[in-house]
């Protein structure tokens, strides 16, 4: 039997709770939320959080855990969808279901991610992350909820006003031709209540529409264009082959109509936005528009963070403000303060980036002491590489003159390495190490004749 509306509305509510406690750093609640009901959304929810857990922690044995509830998000709102669309009652100021269609993408989606986590760099995870596409109601969700486009949706950061909607334009890509349309006209924006299941369709539409074969919608905003236009060209080719495309300035205008709402999926494409700001300042360098780009990531940070004060992953973006605006003590402040025992720390993969973040910083201020002992810390809270942080740890003690604390952790790397392997193979990072370390070791051979304490040769 298909779920009322009012009981829809009512789920989400309770789920949303649990999201609330998850953005607050407080895993343990937010779990014990969502394994209080049994509907889609609070699969889902639990779906999120062992998701997060595995890819902020870098965890990718959580991984088979995340799957398992994702595919019972999945089948829980394939139900419902299937229930609502031969019901004569509509949850939402769209067609029945449109709410359920959208949690079933967001479980699918995430479901890729949890592959391509698994499993990259090999071709399956790209092509079970193109299956979320691969429908035709991704099209059809799209056109429903934003049938003149995201042009007159209001974003988080007040700037000048939009340029012009882009035309839409696409090659075909064996024969080169290409396909063009005049802009849709002008369409006042749908009107959503906070925290109804209108607003979780704008803002997840907005969200959670991934790249679309070109024979089925050509060239609309899609979720993971960002995400793909920043990865590797090779890896962009393999998912180009699935008819992914990656046009960046829509798919920031995307996420930025889906930041300015107030459901999970604004919470999220607020953080995608943050990263995203992050990493173009970064790598642009003095190209950048830096009082823009700042401005933009301070309007998105201020939004959530009034919301969740005590999440690590808000503290995080910033402090990561300041130390892009010139201010790292003011960063090292802000990352110290968020690791204090007042907050709420049951998060331990959030909290990890914290120490991450603060342990470069205290590196680029030459506080070797602070950068080594936070290093260290890292061993605490996520099984990834711990002969990477060793590694930085000990060339913090070579800076400090300590060689022999840092032939300690030196000598205890390659059983390090040998105790973490992915698919058999060692982690990039420490194959860079294992080179350093040899070539540390016979620099140290030639010199003296035996390769013992061979830090001193690193001064």
């Amino acid at each position: 039997m298909a779920l009322s509306p009012q009981e829809t509305q009512a789920q989400l509510r309770a789920a949303t709770i649990g999201f609330d406690h998850l953005f607050a750093n407080d895993l343990e609640k937010a779990r014990d939320v969502f394994a209080s009901g049994d509907s889609p959304f609070h699969s889902l929810g639990l779906g999120v959080c062992a998701f997060l857990e595995a890819a902020l922690g870098m965890e990718t044995g959580l991984m088979a855990e995340a799957s398992r509830l994702l595919a019972l998000a999945e089948a829980g709102s394939k139900k419902q969808l299937k229930l609502a669309k031969a019901s004569s009652s509509a949850a939402t100021q769209f067609p029945p279901g449109t709410e359920w269609e959208l949690v079933h993408s967001d479980a699918v989606i995430l479901l890729g991610l949890t592959h391509a986590l698994r499993h990259v760099p090999s071709l399956r995870s790209y092509s079970r992350l193109a299956d979320a596409p691969a429908h035709s109601k991704f099209s059809k969700l799209y056109k429903t909820v934003y049938p003149a486009g995201l042009m007159n949706y209001a974003t988080p950061a007040a700037s000048s006003a939009n340029s012009r909607a882009p035309s839409i334009h696409s090659e075909t890509r064996f024969t080169g031709a290409a396909l063009s349309a005049p802009p849709p006209p002008p369409q006042t924006p749908i009107a959503a209540e906070q925290g109804s299941l209108d607003e979780l369709v704008l803002s997840g539409t907005a969200f959670a529409l991934s790249g679309l074969p070109l024979s089925s919608l050509r060239s609309l905003p899609r979720l993971f264009n960002l995400v793909f236009s920043l990865l590797p060209a090779k890896i962009r080719g393999v998912v180009g082959f699935f008819g992914f495309n990656h046009d960046r300035k829509l798919a920031v205008q995307a996420l930025a109509v889906s930041a300015a709402k107030t459901d999970v999926h604004a919470i999220f494409a607020g953080l995608s936005l943050m990263t995203y700001h992050g990493v173009v300042l970064l790598l642009s360098g003095y190209q950048a528009n830096e009082a823009h780009i700042i401005k933009q990531y301070r309007a998105i940070v201020d939004k959530i963070e009034s919301r969740y004060p005590t999440g690590s992953l808000w503290i995080l973006n910033r402090a990561k403000i300041l130390r892009m605006s010139y201010d790292p003590d003011g960063a090292i402040k802000v990352l110290q303060d968020g690791l204090k025992p007042g907050h709420p720390h049951t998060f331990a993969q959030a909290d990890g980036l914290l120490i991450f973040e603060l342990a470069w910083t205290l590196l680029s201020q030459r506080r070797y002491q602070d950068a080594a002992d936070a290093f260290i810390r890292m061993t605490e809270i996520n099984s990834w590489s711990h002969a990477t942080y060793y590694f930085i740890a000990a060339g913090c003690y070579v800076s400090l003159g300590n060689f022999e604390k840092a032939q300690q952790l030196m000598d205890r790397i390659p059983d390090l390495i040998d105790k973490k392997k992915i698919g058999g193979k060692d982690l990039p990072t420490e194959v860079f190490i294992k080179k350093k370390l040899a070539f540390y070791r016979e620099k140290q051979l030639a010199l003296t004749g035996s390769e013992a304490n061979y830090a001193w040769f690193t001064r």
